[in-house]
């Protein structure tokens, strides 16, 4: 019974994969923009300062960047894979002294999307790396709703400081697929 159920089970997973009329790896590419909500408490004991401070950081999170996944697809509309993104931003002082600051943002995802196409919603979780001054990392889990390209995400990233990411762009889906 049990040869019976191992060779069931076998050929349930060994089915879609020598039936697929589709490929199986496909690439996204996609560019947007991201800020955080930053929550001024979780920086300062000062009350009156708080709101002021969680304002200031949470406009000045506000990156551009791209991100690219890589997906497995399990069949033709339920995929798993990894994206990676770069976010960065720069500024300079207004004082004349010229200093120019750089803000980068790396975030590192395990995905699961269900849908065709531009059209999807993606479930993530995983590492989000902050290269800024104090360098900052934790852990990320969220969602992304695309609908004919343009997208829509939130996550919420666990570490030192805990806040909510909010970010709206464009993806190209399947830019590359064998």
């Amino acid at each position: 019974m049990k040869k019976l159920l191992c060779i069931i089970v076998l050929a349930v997973i060994a089915l879609p994969l020598s039936a697929q009329d589709f490929d199986r790896f496909r690439i996204d590419a996609g560019a947007g923009l991201s800020f955080a909500m930053i929550d001024g408490n979780d920086l300062t004991d000062d009350e009156e300062f708080a709101d002021a401070a969680g304002l200031f950081l949470s406009l000045l999170s506000l990156r551009g960047g791209f991100n690219g996944t890589f997906r497995f697809h399990l069949t033709e509309s339920l995929s798993a894979g990894a994206e990676l993104g770069v976010y960065t931003m720069s500024v300079s002082d207004t004082d004349g002294t010229g200093n120019s600051y750089t803000f980068i943002d790396i975030p590192l995802r395990g995905v699961v999307r269900f849908g065709k196409g531009s059209t999807f919603i993606q479930a993530f979780g995983g590492y989000y790396l902050s290269v800024d001054n104090p360098l900052f990392g934790g852990v990320e889990a969220g969602g992304k709703l695309s609908l004919g390209g343009l997208y829509v995400a939130a996550s919420y990233t666990m570490g030192d400081i805990t806040f909510i990411r909010y970010e709206i762009g464009y993806n190209l889906a399947n830019i590359l697929s064998f």
